[in-house]
């Protein structure tokens, strides 16, 4: 044949190659062939996620909202259309603001069997949608404009190593936007686009 395959080669590194001609008949022989490569440089690996945060353990005059006062849905769809995160339990109350966190290389779900915010990677626009489910007594107040702030992350690092670095955030636009109202079924949709490395 005319190609063969070397295996195991290391990124970044220069090889030299060397065909010799062991024919003992002296009318078949040849000079050597030589050749020389170098390997590309090493890959970087790259993990995509979220973070959400919901500014509502206050009321609009500035009280906190005492005990897990509010259950929120936390659900993003890819570009696809297929959901790709789906969270049911995210609360707030005066201590805490409803919250989805993201650590690369961690998985949807983490050691202390939180939820991740770690997405699929595609083109497109992922969807990310917020619903109040349940509601503390006395704590609705329609006319309730918490702040949300969701970005977008995406991480890399070099295949192999253990440490990653944010390389880049994504926004929806504008970046800060509130949530409509403080009742049961209250919903805010928002946007955010990425391209693939």
């Amino acid at each position: 044949g005319n190609q063969f395959t070397a295996s195991n080669l290391e990124f970044d590194t220069g090889y030299g190659w060397l065909i010799n001609n062991f024919s003992n008949v002296s009318a078949c022989g040849s000079l050597p062939l030589i050749g020389k490569f170098k390997t590309g440089p090493e890959p970087d690996e790259f993990d995509l996620g979220f973070t959400v945060m919901v500014d509502d353990h206050e009321s609009n005059s500035g009280i906190p909202i005492v005990g897990p006062s509010l259950t929120y849905k936390v659900k993003v769809t890819r570009p696809d259309g297929t959901i790709d995160f789906q969270a049911t339990d995210r609360y707030s109350n005066g201590a805490e603001w409803v919250q989805v966190d993201f650590k690369p290389g961690e998985g949807q779900i983490i050691a202390n069997g939180d939820v991740n915010g770690q997405l699929t990677d595609q083109t497109g626009d992922y969807t990310i949608e917020l619903e109040i489910l349940t509601i503390c007594p006395g704590c609705n107040e329609p006319n309730a404009t918490p702040k949300i702030t969701i970005k977008g992350k995406e991480f890399r690092r070099k295949v192999g190593e253990s440490n990653w670095i944010l390389n880049e955030e994504f926004f929806p636009n504008p970046p800060i936007q509130t949530f409509p109202g403080r009742v049961i079924g209250a919903k805010k949709t928002l946007k955010f686009h990425y391209e693939l490395p």
